[in-house]
């Protein structure tokens, strides 16, 4: 991404409900206790986070109702990245993001 401050990175925590970002992962074996693994979750995503923002990286947690400009881009960009577009060079300018982006 870029800004008045030049290019910059962004980390996306992508869930399918914002629910599963106080869940763990593990779907094979059934949880012992599901507040000490709501705990741990939320903890290992704020730790995930700092990490993230030390090395200058801006972190954002996105589920499909929070997100849903992102979830129609993301679908728009899968369905048309098969097809054979003709673009004008000045629109490929990849410093400059596009129109449609949500940023």
């Amino acid at each position: 991404m870029t800004d008045k401050d030049g290019p910059y990175c962004v980390n996306w925590t992508i869930k399918d409900d914002a629910e599963d970002f106080e869940k763990s992962m593990t779907k094979d074996r059934p949880v012992r206790d599901p507040f000490e693994d709501q705990i741990a979750e939320q903890a290992r995503h704020a730790i995930e986070e700092i990490y993230y923002l030390d090395a200058g990286i801006r972190p954002f947690a996105c589920a499909p109702l929070r997100c849903q400009r992102l979830t129609h881009n993301l679908r728009e960009l899968f369905i048309l990245q098969d097809l054979d577009v003709q673009i004008d060079a000045d629109v490929k300018d990849h410093r400059r993001p596009p129109a449609w982006m949500p940023f």
